[in-house]
């Protein structure tokens, strides 16, 4: 009766970092307040994981006080009434009425120890969010990051891997790819290093993602994929590459930089799990045969530059009444196997602001 579910998140006090920025591997418990001289009850205990989540079953919050009771030892029938003839008396332990919930939380984080209102009403209400006050602040590893200290690898290559009939359509995407990144995000990040035709190999690529994370100013390197894909591989100006095969390269190359990957090859999906061992954060990719970049493409990379989740760029990228008209377009053409549907790997909840570690 006295139990209930433990659902928390737990943020930094608002400030540079953000009004969402969340606090991962702190001690936390939460108190049921008695009256003076009767003791506080910690009734949970655990630690935030790397969401800043704490989530469990608190034990009975509720005091009890022992009233005395008579016991019945032994009974007799007589004129066919049952009569107790030997008894003794005991205590029996019922909750106390007088004690009221008032819960809070202390907070234990580098140093720090704080103490705020817990408001729970009951196990159905939303996710509580506990609001850690000043001075608590992120580590500098978690505060924002700004435009001068983010790069983007763009990585261009569509014309020559893909069938001959379809060349000027893809000519015109390796031209626009570039174009349509430059023009919405190259205010968002300090450099934007396009490749593009023949200088989109492997080789180049990984050698532009060492390049960008050398400088200690740079702190989050994203990257866009305009390449073609099959499953598990991408293909390079110098040919088509495993992308397992890239791993060890990555993690060099990344030096623990590495964020978010947006992937407009066909099969991105199948790509996904290879890139997050590489070092990125995020990444999203097609189930099958891409065919909405048209109207996905421009829309994603808008969102992302205003600040949008990733998860929420795609999601407002590849809308159904957009994608399917344009997987059917694909089909009539005689592209088979089309699904455009992005799946989101990793940290989703990543903006454009947000660090990589």
């Amino acid at each position: 009766m006295g139990k209930f579910r433990i659902n928390a998140d737990l943020y930094y006090p608002p400030g540079p970092w953000g009004l969402q920025q969340r606090v991962a591997n702190a001690m936390v418990e939460i108190i049921d307040k008695d009256a003076p001289g009767r003791g506080d009850d910690v009734i949970w205990s655990g630690t935030s994981d790397s969401r800043g989540h704490l989530e469990g079953q608190s034990s009975d919050w509720q005091d009890s006080v022992s009233l005395p009771e008579l016991v019945c030892d032994e009974y007799k029938t007589v004129l066919n009434k049952r009569i107790c003839v030997r008894s003794h008396w005991s205590t029996q332990a019922v909750p106390d009425l007088s004690d009221v919930r008032v819960l809070v939380a202390r907070i234990r984080h580098r140093g720090w120890d704080v103490t705020v209102p817990y408001p729970y009403l009951n196990d159905q209400q939303p996710t509580i969010p506990l609001v850690a006050p000043p001075p608590f602040e992120p580590p500098p590893n978690l505060l924002p990051v700004l435009t001068p200290q983010r790069a983007l690898v763009l990585v261009n290559h569509l014309v020559g891997p893909g069938p001959d009939q379809w060349r000027r359509l893809y000519e015109f995407m390796n031209v626009a790819g570039p174009a349509v990144a430059s023009q919405i995000l190259s205010n968002k990040y300090s450099n934007l290093v396009p490749l593009v035709g023949p200088q989109a190999t492997r080789h180049a690529f990984l050698q532009a993602l060492n390049a960008q994370t050398t400088p200690n100013s740079i702190r989050a390197v994203d990257t866009i994929l305009n390449l073609h894909g099959s499953a598990d591989h991408v293909v390079f100006a110098d040919g088509s590459v495993h992308v397992r095969d890239l791993k060890d390269q990555l993690l060099q190359a990344g030096r623990g930089k590495l964020r978010m990957l947006y992937s407009t090859a066909c099969y991105g999906a199948s790509h996904a799990d290879r890139w997050l061992a590489g070092g990125y954060r995020v990444v999203a990719g097609a189930r099958a045969v891409n065919a909405n970049s048209m109207i996905e493409y421009p829309t994603v990379l808008s969102a992302w530059g205003n600040g949008a989740t990733f998860e929420l760029a795609i999601d407002l990228g590849e809308r159904e009444e957009t994608r399917i008209p344009m997987d059917d377009i694909a089909r009539g053409m005689g592209f088979a196997d089309v699904n455009s549907d992005k799946t989101v790997a990793g940290s989703r909840w990543l903006t454009l602001s947000s660090p990589p570690s």
